[in-house]
């Protein structure tokens, strides 16, 4: 029961957010968060590879946590816009359709590995 209300409750702050934006502003929110994602995560790229230094005291684990929190970021930037411009009923058909494109795009990476491997 415990996470049917947070779930109730998620969704109800995800609405009262959507309804206080405009749409535009949100879009505009998930590029900036996207934006941040990307620079988080070369970061750490650059950090496993040992090419550039990074800021004293970073560590793997901190940089690490800066990439799942700037992921979050866009997670919630997208819900939140998705909200916004999708009509409620809707809502679930789009979530669906991202599944299934994310499905897609794991195999097609899949596949493409698997022809590397081949080609070796």
């Amino acid at each position: 029961m415990d996470i049917l209300k947070g779930w109730i409750r998620k969704m109800n702050l995800i609405e009262e957010i959507a309804r206080s934006s405009s749409e535009a502003s949100l879009y505009e929110m998930l590029a900036e968060e996207a934006a941040e994602l990307s620079a988080a995560a070369s970061k750490y790229a650059r950090f496993l590879r040992g090419e550039q230094p990074v800021k004293e005291g970073l560590t793997k684990e901190i940089l690490l946590e800066h990439v799942i929190e700037e992921y979050a970021d866009v997670d919630v930037s997208m819900t939140v816009a998705a909200a916004k411009t999708e009509d409620e009923f809707e809502a679930p058909f789009v979530w669906n359709k991202v599944n299934h494109i994310v499905m897609k795009k794991i195999e097609r990476w899949h596949d493409r590995l698997e022809r590397r491997r081949l080609d070796d």
